[in-house]
């Protein structure tokens, strides 16, 4: 006789589709900035690649000046670009004029907010596997 599974105590998954949008302040006035799980997969993905694309531009620390001060023009653009592209999509409803005035440092702060959140709001395997399974199972269900 087949030993029946007691039911997990814990959920696989645990998913929230009311997204609680976090805030950036900005001359003391609070903007909502797009929660990651609230982002269609591209868009997700269009973020993570300019990320990515900074990062590569500006090097791993990013806070060398004297790295910094060796982009080119059109490095220095293609940040911009990628900070500006993002930021306008992260950000929900911001004045015109408020956005404006930030700065690519400010626009490069709010990636670096963003990408923290993408990362702690990433699912995780469980402890011990690689690639979260521990038996490899086909589509038929042999293993």
């Amino acid at each position: 006789m087949a030993k029946q599974k007691e039911p997990a105590s814990q959920p696989l998954l645990d998913l929230d589709t009311l997204a609680k949008r976090p805030f950036v302040r900005i001359d003391g006035k609070n903007y909502d900035i797009r929660n990651p799980g609230e982002l269609d997969i591209l868009t997700f993905h269009r973020i993570a690649s300019r990320a990515e694309a900074v990062q590569r531009i500006m090097g791993p620390s990013g806070s060398e000046p004297e790295k910094l001060g060796d982009l080119s023009d059109e490095s220095v653009r293609a940040v911009a670009d990628a900070l500006d592209q993002t930021c306008r999509v992260l950000f929900v409803d911001i004045p015109t004029d408020v956005y404006g005035r930030l700065s690519e440092t400010q626009k490069l702060s709010v990636m670096t907010v963003f990408s923290k959140l993408q990362k702690a709001s990433a699912p995780s395997l469980p402890a011990g596997t690689e690639s979260g399974a521990t038996e490899t199972t086909t589509a038929t269900g042999a293993k």
